[in-house]
């Protein structure tokens, strides 16, 4: 159960006015500036010093103590379970944003050319992004898909994760 340190990080709102019983999946992160001052605040607590930003993540939230050290953790919400109402992603996405979540940027895609643009893009921000990202995902906007298209054991069959070639 991470709930202590989840609700310190600032980017998770504390309450929403949704009364429905939902639940939002997302990403926790530490941004390259928050990363070195983390760094410094854990070597001073006498903490072993952190190797990267993807590893103080996993760190700090399987840690039982030090639980302030959340609070320069980042977390973008990206799915939305259990709000049968919304028809489409992008739908999803504007209700995460009114309920206070930060989620990631999205982008409603009409040709090819938006693909390729897309996929660009997110090679750019991997060297210049202000955190670390190792690929994209495209998802099919309409619900309806969703539920036809099913998951398997490990993945949705109507999203699709593409993935970058590591340094």
């Amino acid at each position: 159960n991470i709930t202590p340190k989840a609700l310190r990080i600032n980017s998770i709102p504390k309450s929403i006015k949704e009364s429905a019983k939902i639940e939002v999946r997302g990403e926790i992160y530490c941004e390259e500036r928050n990363f070195f001052e983390l760094s410094d605040e854990m070597i001073s607590l006498g903490l072993e010093k952190p190797t990267s930003q993807r590893n103080i993540v996993a760190g700090l939230i399987s840690r039982k103590d030090n639980l302030q050290l959340s609070r320069k953790l980042t977390f973008k919400a990206f799915e939305l379970i259990g709000k049968e109402s919304i028809q489409t992603e992008v739908e999803k996405i504007k209700f995460l944003q009114k309920e206070g979540f930060d989620t990631l940027d999205y982008i409603l895609h009409k040709n090819k050319n938006s693909f390729d643009k897309t996929i660009e893009e997110a090679k750019e921000f991997m060297s210049e992004g202000e955190f670390l990202i190792d690929g994209i995902v495209f998802s099919l906007n309409d619900q309806k898909w969703h539920r036809e298209l099913g998951e398997t054991a490990h993945h949705p069959r109507y999203k699709m994760a593409f993935k970058f070639q590591g340094e």
